[in-house]
Parts: C-alpha cells; structure tokens; sequence
C-alpha cells in the first residue's frame, strides 16, 4: 500500500517517525510550508498512490475544492491531547488568563481548561477552508479585543504567521504522535486498496538447518523437532492458515496476508522467533512471498528465502508483490504484553491527572512524589508507574530527585 502524505516541514520528522512504525506502508512524502503547494502534489502524485494523507481538514478542504477527480484522501484529525501541548507551550512563558482557541472540539478543550483556575476562553468557529483565513485572523483580533493577559491557539499554519505580526503569544495546534498513528491504523481499516490486499493468498517457506556438533543424540535432536514443529504449528494456527510439511527441515503455509500483517504487527514482529531462539542447535529462516496468485507468491518467497541464506542467524525477508525486499524482520525483540480495555483507560486516568497537574502549575517535569500525591499512592507505587511509563516511551528522565536530611 503506498500513501502520498502532505504536511508542513515543521512537522517533518514527527510524520517520519509515525509511518515507520508501518513498514507494510510505503509512503511518498511531499512538504512545504505553502499550503497551496499540496493542489500541485496532489495533481502530481494522485495517479501513482493509493490514497493520500494530509495534515490537516484545512488543507484536505482546499484541494477538495480545486481538484474534482477522486482518490481516497484523510486528513490527521486534532485532539485533546495537541491541546494539552499547545496549552503547555503557551502558558509556560506567559501569564495567560484568556485564550482565543480555534479548530478543535469544545469538548476537548473544556475537559483541559476546566482544570486550571484563572483562565477562561473562547472558540472562533471557522470551516477550515484557507481562502478565509484573514477572517478568522480578524475574529481571533476581536475575541481577544480589551482584555489583558491573552493568548491565541489555532489549527491553522497561515492564520498563525498572520496573527505573529501582531505581537501576540499564538501557538500552532499541531497533531501529536498519538494522533498520527491513530489516523494511520484507521486508513489501514478503511482503505479500498487495503481491503483487497488483506484478501491476498500468501506463501511462506521455513527452512531449518541443525547444526550437528550442537546436537548431542538422536533423542535430543527429536525432542528439539518436535517443539519446534509445536511452535510453526502454533504459528500458522494463528493466521487461520494452512502448514504443508514437505521434509524433515522444510515447511510451506498459506495464509491471508491481513492475518499475516495482524500477527506480526504490520512486519515489526515475528514472536515465533522467541520461541525458537532458545534452540541453540537450530538455525531457521523464513522467506514469505506476496502476490497476485499463488505462483506469483510461491516465486517471491524462494526470493525471500535466498535473502536469509545470505545471512547466518534466524532471520527472516518478505518479497512483496511488486517485487521489494522488506526485513530483516525484528526477531529479537523484548517481552511484549498486551494491557486489558481497563488497564489502558486507568493509565490514561492517570496521564492525564499529571498533565493537568503540570499545566496548571507551569512545570515540564515532575517527581515520584508529585505523583504520589496526585494520584493518591505510595511512593513505592508511584515508583513503579513511572518505571512502566518510561518503558512505553510515555516519558523520558529528567535528572535525579535531590532529598533532604
């Protein structure tokens, strides 16, 4: 599947690092600071792509409304928490009581601001088509008119450069990362060309080799063939797909590729290796080909497979139907888990208790003990929290707590 994604350079490298967490995606990127630049991508690209992302309604709205001929397009939707990085950017050098805030849902900007005592605020309803993006400046100019201490949010790039020559404190609302990888798994879902693929016939090959000096007896070496064959069993059984053992030390599934991308998250995984890896007298490859038909396939991983003799550890390639090498794919990886509905909405919980917390008394960092006392636990417990949000990426260290006495 290839994407053409348009954006502003400011937000470069966050879209860069969002689309690679989807190796599956290959994705042609345009940026420009113009807005007006994305009509000529657009015209360029929309005949070679199978659907095109923008990063905003904005600019989805104004090439919609100059380019007639259809292509599935998305834009990046903004939320709450784009706001909660606006709001942190504004604030924290000024002293805000009143924001003028545009292009994002009242619901999340009440659920942020009602937290914090001493600012109110407004909201410029606006369509997002650019062309009016001077009236918007002025509505922003007359929201904020005789009152003091003020500041502006907007989703719009243009209405922000206009509104900086006013000396005013403005902050861009961008999308975070959160956002980007939501919107990406949603078109994964969605698109047309994405439903077809999922619905293509894979073929994978698995060729093992023992390496004798490692195998002490024919016992051992059995017992080894047989949790191995548990674990390849097992493995396919997970695709719903089908295993044709052809020797000793060769073995061929068919499966569907959506199944295929759903184990293997979009080719970042191959838990199967865990397994595998503590198999010291076992090397194991695996060459997985796509393809239009089933020989297309068959051909494509013999292609995959001669990429992992090329190599000496377990490894494994794809060959995809239009002939690109994607791996190695990541085999040793750390443990992953996977939280409970309601895990996930308790950490969230409380996520948000300390981003609220930050806000409202204008810090960029916080300590084991502010979070004991806002989430109400132990420092113990407190302790461990911050340990399993450093683990996720949901954080980064700071520097060390100083303790007195």
């Amino acid at each position: 599947m290839s994407i053409k994604d348009y954006n502003p350079k400011e937000i470069e490298k966050l879209i860069k690092k969002s689309f690679s967490m989807f190796p599956n995606i290959e994705v042609v990127y345009r940026f420009s600071d113009e807005i007006y630049d994305a009509i000529t991508f657009t015209k360029e690209l929309m005949n070679k792509v199978d659907c095109i992302l923008y990063s905003s309604r904005t600019t989805y709205l104004l090439v919609k409304d100059h380019i007639n001929d259809s292509i599935e397009s998305y834009y990046i939707p903004l939320k709450g928490s784009g706001f909660f990085e606006a709001l942190f950017y504004l604030i924290k050098d000024h002293p805000i009581q009143f924001i003028s805030i545009d292009g994002l849902a009242k619901e999340y900007i009440q659920s942020v601001i009602c937290e914090i005592e001493g600012i109110d605020y407004t909201i410029v309803e606006h369509l997002g088509i650019v062309e009016g993006y001077e009236k918007i400046v002025q509505r922003h100019l007359e929201a904020i008119e005789g009152k003091s201490n003020v500041g502006i949010i907007t989703s719009i790039k243009k209405v922000q450069d206009a509104l900086k020559q006013y000396k005013l404190p403005v902050v861009w609302l961008k999308p975070t990362q959160q956002d980007i990888i939501v919107c990406i798994e949603r078109i994964l879902l969605s698109s047309t060309q994405r439903r077809k693929r999922e619905n293509q016939v894979i073929y994978g090959k698995f060729l093992i080799e023992f390496k004798e000096q490692n195998v002490q007896s024919l016992n051992k070496k059995a017992r080894v063939k047989n949790k191995l064959e548990k674990a390849l069993y097992r493995f396919v059984d997970d695709m719903y797909g089908y295993i044709i053992p052809v020797s000793e030390t060769e073995y061929h599934f068919i499966a569907y590729r959506g199944d295929f991308e759903r184990i293997t998250e979009g080719y970042k995984v191959l838990n199967i290796f865990k397994e595998i890896n503590q198999y010291k007298e076992l090397k194991v490859m695996l060459g997985v080909g796509f393809g239009m038909s089933i020989p297309v396939s068959v051909f494509h991983a013999d292609v995959a497979l001669k990429q992992c003799q090329q190599h000496s550890t377990n490894i494994a390639f794809i060959v995809n139907e239009e002939r690109n090498v994607i791996g190695p794919i990541i085999i040793n990886i750390p443990t992953v888990y996977q939280l409970t509905d309601h895990e996930k909405e308790f950490q969230t919980r409380q996520i948000e208790t300390i981003k609220k917390y930050l806000l409202k008394n204008n810090l960029n960092y916080f300590t084991s003990d502010e979070v004991a006392i806002n989430l109400n636990v132990t420092k113990r417990t407190a302790n461990r929290i911050i340990s399993n949000w450093l683990d996720s990426n949901l954080i980064e260290f700071f520097g060390l707590e100083k303790v007195n006495g």
